[in-house]
């Protein structure tokens, strides 16, 4: 079995569209399905991920699991970074 990483929940959110993104931090946004990184999210309306949410991302298999202070993610794509050089 894969091993998941854990996440802390609050910076797990639900989107006005549903959408599901990881915020990383400094502008940087994952969504959860597809693993896409993405630099400009409208967070008008969002909330963070509650346990039907999350019932329904462990079902559709993009989460391992989740409880109350955490959802466990795998699969998802490393971001790339650019060199300093």
């Amino acid at each position: 079995m894969a091993s998941a990483l854990p996440i802390n929940r609050q910076w797990v959110i639900v989107l006005n569209n549903g959408d599901v993104i990881i915020d990383w931090g400094d502008g940087v946004f994952q969504d959860v399905m597809s693993g896409t990184f993405l630099t400009a999210v409208d967070q008008t309306g969002s909330h963070p991920v509650q346990d039907d949410e999350c019932s329904w991302l462990e079902k559709a298999g993009a989460i391992q699991g989740f409880d109350k202070f955490q959802v466990y993610v795998f699969d998802l794509p490393i971001r790339s970074k650019k060199s300093i050089e």
